[in-house]
């Protein structure tokens, strides 16, 4: 399947409550711990590197350490800043999606990004 193909598998996923009024929640929280723009990918420019736990707090077991390849609106994440996410598991291509990394009063903008790998405490 192309990547675009996955991409909008993804998004009908990400958008399913506008249409079946399902919401689309968060079932992790990531800091990130790493953000470097790459050079000559326009697909995927930025690189990120994150640690993430699943449950609502940064104390939750295990520690998942995630390197992600991530698009442009990736250039609003903060380092050290805490944010809510969600894995996506599309024909074999993890996704995870960063929610309100920026926020205004009418508008919010999540980031959705390829996982490259991800490891636990365990395996680190």
């Amino acid at each position: 399947m192309k990547p675009r193909a996955k991409w909008l598998i993804a998004a009908v996923l990400l958008l399913s409550h506008l249409c079946f009024g399902e919401e689309s929640k968060p079932d992790r929280v990531i800091s990130v711990t790493r953000l470097e723009r790459r050079e000559g990918s326009t697909a995927k420019p930025y690189q990120v590197k994150a640690k993430g736990w699943i449950g609502k707090t940064s104390e939750s077991q295990p520690t998942l350490y995630y390197e992600l390849a991530c698009g442009a609106s990736a250039a609003d994440l903060k380092v050290t800043k805490v944010y809510e996410a969600m894995e996506l598991t599309a024909e074999g291509t993890k996704t995870l999606v960063i929610f309100r990394v920026t926020e205004t009063q009418s508008t919010s903008n999540d980031v959705s990004c390829n996982v490259e790998s991800v490891k636990d405490d365990s395996k680190h």
